[in-house]
């Protein structure tokens, strides 16, 4: 059994040991950093256009939408990211159409220079008309000077 005077000893040697424990952060703490990566365009705009449809009719489609566009500089290496959102209407059936669009360029001005970019773009009819998706990637190096490319298109309802 404790006496008051052995609580008060505890008590003592508690409070000594808190007054010893570190109070906060030391001088080792990390600090963020600034990103490094500078943005040189951070923009929306209006963009209108047309497009074709696929299937057994194909046809025009003037599409409305916005576009959004990030470019961005590290180094020797610029990179553009696009994403468009267009609805519009055709110009044959009147089917409605929405579509989507994204794209994605890596340049390094080096030397050595490479690009490399990759889109997909996606036209979606409204009800059983067909759909149509597109989708590209090229690489290109220099020197020497290679070209790469792939292209695919989907059409189906």
């Amino acid at each position: 059994m404790l006496t008051r005077k052995g609580v008060l000893a505890l008590l003592a040697l508690t409070l000594t040991a808190c007054t010893d424990a570190p109070s906060g952060p030391s001088d080792t703490t990390l600090t963020p950093t600034a990103p490094s990566f500078a943005v040189l365009a951070n923009d929306w705009f209006v963009h209108n256009g047309y497009l074709v449809s696929c299937g057994p009719t194909p046809e025009v489609v003037f599409v409305q939408g916005r576009r959004h566009q990030v470019v961005k500089q590290t180094g020797d290496k610029f990179e553009l990211r696009l994403n468009i959102e267009f609805k519009g209407v055709g110009q044959t059936t009147e089917n409605t159409y929405v579509a989507q669009f994204n794209g994605y360029v890596l340049q390094v001005i080096g030397p050595p220079f490479s690009q490399t970019s990759a889109t997909r773009m996606r036209l979606i009819a409204k009800g059983s008309a067909d759909n149509v998706t597109f989708v590209d990637h090229v690489t290109i190096t220099s020197p020497p000077l290679v070209i790469t490319s792939t292209f695919t298109s989907d059409c189906k309802g």
